[in-house]
C-alpha cells in the first residue's frame, strides 16, 4: 500500500476509494470526487483522454453541484450516486454499460435516466447507503 498524502487531495479525509482496472476514485468527506489513473476512455471523468499520476478534483458542476456519496469504478468506465440518489455515468460506452442510450464513450459524468422500478432501488440505496455499497457498486456494472 502506498498512503495518499492529504496535501495530493486538498487536505480532506475520504470516505470511500474505488478502483478499476486501471484507475482510482476516491469520495472525500465534503461530497468530492477525485480520480487519477488511466484516462483512455474518459473513465477519469475529467472531460478529458488525459491519464493523471495524481489525484484530480472532478468538478462538482459535472454532478449538477451536489455532493457525491458514493463511487464505482469498472476496468474503463466509472459511476457516482450524488446525496439525492441521483446517478452519474462515465467513461467506455461499449455494449451500452453507461447506460446513457448510447455506445459512445463519454468524457465527462451524464446523469443516468431512469425508470421507476430503479427509481426504487435507487431511493432505497440512498437510505441504506453504508449497508449496501457493495450491491450498488454490482448494481452499477462494476466489473
Amino acid at each position: 500500500p502506498v498512503l495518499i498524502g492529504a496535501e495530493k487531495l486538498g487536505r480532506r479525509k475520504c470516505n470511500m476509494v474505488a478502483c478499476g482496472g486501471f484507475h482510482t476514485m476516491v469520495v472525500d468527506c465534503d461530497g468530492t470526487l477525485w480520480s487519477w489513473g488511466l484516462g483512455r476512455s474518459g473513465q477519469l471523468g475529467l472531460a478529458t483522454t488525459d491519464s493523471r499520476a495524481e489525484p484530480a478534483r472532478v468538478e462538482q458542476t459535472r454532478f449538477q453541484s451536489l455532493a457525491i456519496v458514493m463511487c464505482a469504478a469498472g476496468s474503463s468506465h466509472s459511476g457516482a450516486v450524488t446525496r439525492t440518489g441521483d446517478v452519474f455515468m462515465w467513461g467506455c460506452g461499449k455494449d451500452g454499460r453507461l447506460g446513457t442510450g448510447s455506445l459512445l464513450d463519454a468524457l465527462a459524468p451524464l446523469k443516468i435516466h431512469m425508470d421507476s422500478h430503479l427509481e426504487c432501488e435507487r431511493e432505497r440505496a440512498t437510505e441504506q447507503e453504508s449497508e449496501r455499497a457493495g450491491e450498488l457498486a454490482g448494481w452499477l456494472g462494476v466489473e
